[in-house]
C-alpha cells in the first residue's frame, strides 16, 4: 500500500496489523495496469527487515507480533509451544489478543528464541522493557542486492 513516492506498507504486514513498520525505499516500478511492482528478491528482503525491526525494535511484542514472527518462521502454533514447552491453546491466546503485550519473561523468551532461528544478533540491552515506546517504525530498504 502506498504511503508516499518512497513509503510502503506491505500487504503482509497490514494482514498482521503491524501497520506501524513502513519500509521506506523500496525498489519498485509501475506495471502498464497502473499498480506498483516489486520484485520477489526485493518483497523477501522486505520481510527480512520487518523480522529483525520486530525483534530488535523497541517495542512491545504483542499477540500480533508473535503471530508474524510464527508465521514467518513457518511454525505451527503446537511447533512454537512446544519449543516452550507450553500448549497450543497458549499460543493461541497470544496470538487471539493482539494488543496484548506478552508477560516480560516471555517477551524475552519469544525475542531469542525467534532471533535464534532468523540468525539476528541482538545488541540491546533489558532497560527497553521499561521504556516508552516509538509509535512508529521506518527501516531503509536501500541498498538492496540480488542474491546470486
Amino acid at each position: 500500500m502506498k504511503k508516499d513516492e518512497n513509503e510502503y506498507v506491505l500487504r503482509d504486514l497490514k494482514k498482521f496489523y503491524l501497520d506501524y513498520l513502513t519500509i521506506k525505499n523500496v525498489p519498485h516500478r509501475k506495471l502498464q495496469n497502473g499498480h506498483i511492482g516489486v520484485e520477489a528478491f526485493v518483497l523477501m528482503r522486505c520481510e527480512e527487515l520487518a523480522i529483525t525491526a520486530v525483534i530488535c525494535a523497541p517495542i512491545p511484542l504483542r499477540g500480533k507480533e508473535v503471530k508474524f514472527l510464527r508465521t514467518a518462521a513457518g511454525l505451527s502454533m503446537k511447533k512454537l509451544g512446544e519449543a516452550f514447552n507450553l500448549s497450543d491453546v497458549a499460543i493461541l491466546k497470544w496470538e487471539k489478543e493482539p494488543n496484548k503485550r506478552v508477560s516480560i519473561p516471555n517477551e524475552i523468551a519469544l525475542r531469542i528464541f525467534f532471533a535464534r532461528h532468523f540468525n539476528i544478533e541482538l545488541n540491546w540491552n533489558f532497560d527497553f522493557f521499561v521504556l516508552n515506546y516509538p509509535k512508529h517504525i521506518k527501516v531503509d530498504a536501500i541498498p538492496f542486492k540480488k542474491a546470486a
